[in-house]
């Protein structure tokens, strides 16, 4: 079980972790550890996860789904859910965090992120977030976002953006938690759209090098421990911040 203490470590983590979901349909579970010494459940969701977002949407208050779906709404219809669940993961992608529960906390599906490429801009893509209610307020949030972040970056995603109730303090504190670098406008009356720069904090040719070697393990032409991918990624991080670049 890990931890993640550093913002190496969370970013080495959902790097290796995205790219180990991409490489297969229906992708393990992975264990990650929140502030309050819960473990929650993280994984990519697939076609056949239809009943557990159905099972998740009824846990979700009539405040809740307003905040996501911007108006109230008693259900997911059979062509909404097959939406959600059935989708390229290259221009729309979605992971799902899980419980088996923990104390007072109930088990079962507890939050989903997702991204959505942008069909007039390639390099943008809008992501969203739902947490059920029991659940709200204990990380999972952050680290959903980070995760579906790491994946926007694999897929050559360089702006984010999130739209949002103005009301909705609690979505603008997390983005602005992640990056400083967070613009906000008014897209209608009641509604904002959050936008800013994805970037890794690693050079170019780090970050090539990086890449090349996961799809050469995701293509089975390299065969490496299984800590590999954390470990390689820190350290890429770690050097890329401290070294300067060489002629």
């Amino acid at each position: 079980e890990f931890r993640p203490n550093t913002r190496l470590d969370r970013i080495a983590d959902c790097v290796q972790f995205n790219y180990m979901q991409m490489g297969s349909r229906h992708a393990g579970l992975t264990n990650f550890a929140l502030a309050d010494g819960s473990v929650i459940e993280i994984r990519a969701v697939q076609p056949d996860d239809k009943p557990i977002l159905a099972a998740g949407f009824e846990r979700l208050s009539s405040e809740s789904r307003r905040r996501r779906f911007f108006t109230m709404k008693n259900g997911l219809s059979v062509e909404e859910m097959r939406y959600l669940t059935e989708f390229d993961g290259v221009n729309h992608y979605a992971i799902g965090a899980m419980s088996s529960g923990t104390g007072d906390l109930p088990a079962g599906g507890i939050g989903v992120a997702r991204l959505v490429r942008s069909e007039r801009d390639a390099d943008t893509a809008e992501i969203a977030i739902v947490i059920v209610d029991e659940w709200q307020h204990h990380g999972v949030g952050s680290l959903l976002l980070e995760h579906i972040i790491a994946a926007a970056a694999e897929r050559g995603v360089r702006q984010i953006r999130a739209t949002a109730l103005a009301e909705n303090q609690e979505i603008r504190e997390l983005i602005n938690q992640h990056s400083d670098q967070v613009t906000a406008r008014s897209v209608e009356p009641g509604v904002v759209e959050f936008s800013f720069p994805l970037a890794l904090p690693m050079e170019p040719r780090a970050l090539d090098a990086l890449l090349s070697t996961f799809r050469l393990v995701a293509e089975g032409a390299l065969i490496v421990p299984v800590w590999f991918g954390r470990q390689t990624v820190r350290r890429l991080l770690a050097r890329s911040n401290r070294e300067p670049e060489r002629d």
